[in-house]
């Protein structure tokens, strides 16, 4: 197959540093750039597509004129793009002023002629990008999107136009997919069809009980497959039977219905649900979101990740024997594509997934779109408050294992550590010390709690985070990097970030890998606003021995779950999950949140006796 041509759109230093850039400006021209070497490298077409707008005549679009906007004009460094993405000689640009050339016949022209099609990387998905891989489709041309490198500055329009594009066959290319992934070769799902409620409880009581049994073989899947630690591996394994007895335990106190005055007040079950599940825990949180569907009267499609296709044969094995039958639980497999085609199915009638902020909004623009309820659980970057008052040694110890722990790859691991002056020096000094513990090693070692990163494309992103921070002014230490280089592939040396701005990438931006970023707070009240100071709101903990500050944090701080003097990782047994700002949508998750969200009110009235 013949490679596609790469087009840049827009990857202009205006459009770069406008506010809200999703991803980060810093990560986005990163992505662009691999795009570019890499095909500068294989000798592969590229051309690059510029706005640039004059004084005289203004050519600007109307939107723009409204707002006394002025951006790439000609001749000004905003109009030109970072160094790394700047065009050579003999590659063409293309220019236009406003969505796209006035004349667009050149740009189709250069893009028909490429047998491999066209794969775009560009600023404004929702703009320029959306309307440059729409001509060219209009024009015959096949269009792929560059995965990793489009972003825009507004990201709900984006997840909307990536939904659009995705339903015309413009699809996202990856560099790094392997050429032949694993399959789970999921069969057709069935007709729906929900089991009584004694049957299902039943199934789901031996479906716990199997996973108990069959705990070591789960645990040697997840570390074969996800690198997990051997002895995190067998915790995610009884995780998952707990999530699924406390599903059956809160069912039976749930109140189902009532009577008022008007007459009967029920809960009934919302019908056929999207489950898409995670890589990072692919047994724990597929048995507890499968286990609530279907208690509550539901049937359940679970499309896994496909990085995981093992793990979910094994889950779904289990859960046959158990007794759950199809059309009751029907699996489906897959990547973005698929799960857009399951929310858009009309017998799908609620969605649940666990991710992502980018592939969150695009399964809540899908979702939108048929006015389904849609439960996100996305991402967490999430503080730990130091005070003055704290004992260091519990803070340094917690805080480590918060951070590195499966190498930082939870949504409730640790990623800011934030002290105030006057324990900062002492606790900089713990941490240190703690880091010792924190040693690479392979998964398979007993002693293992750090192990190498999902895959290599994960362990370079993560270098390159750290490498923007430190072009940032940051100071970045890396440890044990002996030991994570002898994991070889996927190996990544923990890393302790100080003197980062506040908003910086790598304050802002959760890392998913074994980063922990120390922010210093002048005192108690300036380390909330701290800990306030990103997006996400899912866990914080606070390190203090006093309870009038930990009564004080809970008043201050933006985050659904809240601790004391623990780490913020780790899961949470017979309590609500999920988070606050960014972190999450349609609610939380487990315990006496579940029947809030698969189940919906019905009122039946009666005529007066």
């Amino acid at each position: 197959m013949t490679p596609p041509a790469l087009l840049l759109v827009d990857l202009q230093q205006d459009f770069l540093q406008r506010s809200g850039m999703e991803p980060h400006p810093g990560a986005l021209v990163e992505a662009a750039a691999r795009w570019l070497e890499s095909h500068r490298r294989r000798g592969l077409p590229i051309a690059h597509l510029h706005t640039r707008v004059f004084r005289e005549p203004d050519q600007r679009m109307p939107h723009w004129k409204d707002r006394a906007l002025w951006a790439a004009e000609a001749g000004t460094p905003g109009a030109l793009p970072p160094p790394e993405l700047s065009p050579l000689p003999h590659e063409p640009v293309f220019e236009k002023s406003g969505f796209l050339p006035r004349d667009p016949s050149p740009l189709a022209a250069w893009a028909g002629a490429q047998p491999g099609g066209v794969v775009l990387a560009g600023a404004m998905t929702h703009a320029c990008v959306q309307f440059t891989a729409a001509v060219l489709a209009s024009h015959g041309v096949r269009v792929h999107l560059a995965e990793g490198a489009c972003g825009s500055d507004r990201p709900h329009l984006a997840a909307a136009a990536l939904a659009w594009m995705e339903s015309r066959g413009i699809l996202r290319l990856s560099p790094d997919a392997p050429t032949a992934p694993a399959r789970f070769t999921a069969p057709a799902p069935t007709a729906p069809r929900a089991a009584t409620a004694p049957d299902i409880h039943r199934a789901l009581q031996q479906w716990a009980d199997l996973l108990d049994a069959r705990q070591e073989d789960i645990a040697l899947t997840l570390t074969a497959e996800i690198r997990k630690p051997a002895s995190l591996a067998r915790q995610e394994a009884g995780w998952a039977a707990r999530l699924i007895r406390q599903v059956l335990t809160h069912h039976a106190s749930a109140l189902l219905q009532r009577t008022s005055p008007a007459g009967t007040v029920r809960r009934t079950p919302l019908g056929r649900i999207a489950i898409l599940t995670p890589w990072n825990n692919p047994c724990g949180i597929p048995a507890g979101r499968i286990a609530a569907a279907l208690a509550y009267g539901n049937t359940a499609v679970w499309k896994p990740s496909p990085r995981t296709p093992r793990t979910a044969r094994l889950l779904l094995d289990l859960a046959r024997q158990a007794g759950i039958p199809e059309g009751c639980l029907d699996p489906a497999e897959g990547g973005p594509r698929e799960a857009l085609r399951l929310i858009e199915d009309p017998a799908t009638r609620a969605v649940v997934f666990t991710g992502s902020l980018e592939n969150g909004r695009e399964v809540l623009a899908a979702a939108a779109a048929r006015m389904l309820p849609c439960q996100l659980e996305l991402g967490g970057n999430n503080p730990a408050v130091v005070l003055d008052d704290a004992d260091v040694r519990l803070a340094a110890r917690e805080i480590a294992a918060g951070a590195f722990t499966f190498a930082g790859q939870r949504c409730t691991a640790t990623r800011r550590a934030i002290a105030t002056s006057g324990i900062l020096p002492r606790f900089r000094d713990a941490l240190q010390a703690e880091m010792a513990r924190w040693r690479p090693r392979p998964p398979e070692d007993p002693e293992c709690l750090l192990g190498p990163v999902i895959d290599t494309a994960a362990a370079a992103r993560i270098d390159s985070l750290l490498k923007r921070a430190v072009l940032g002014g940051a100071h970045v230490t890396r440890c044990h990097t002996a030991d994570a280089r002898a994991l070889g592939p996927g190996g990544t040396a923990p890393a302790l970030v100080e003197n980062a701005l506040p908003d910086s990438e790598i304050i802002q931006e959760e890392s998913f890998g074994p980063v922990l970023v120390i922010q210093e707070a002048k005192d108690k009240e300036e380390a909330f606003v701290l800990a306030n100071g990103t997006r996400q709101g899912l866990a914080a903990s606070l390190f203090s021995s006093s309870s009038g500050h930990w009564e004080q944090f809970q008043a201050a701080v933006e985050a659904a779950i809240l601790k004391w003097n623990q780490s913020t990782a780790g899961p949470l047994d017979g309590a609500p999950f999920g988070g606050w700002k960014h972190s999450g949508w349609g609610g939380a998750e487990q315990a006496e949140a579940d029947v809030l969200f698969f189940t919906r009110l019905q009122t039946l009235t009666h005529p007066p006796l």
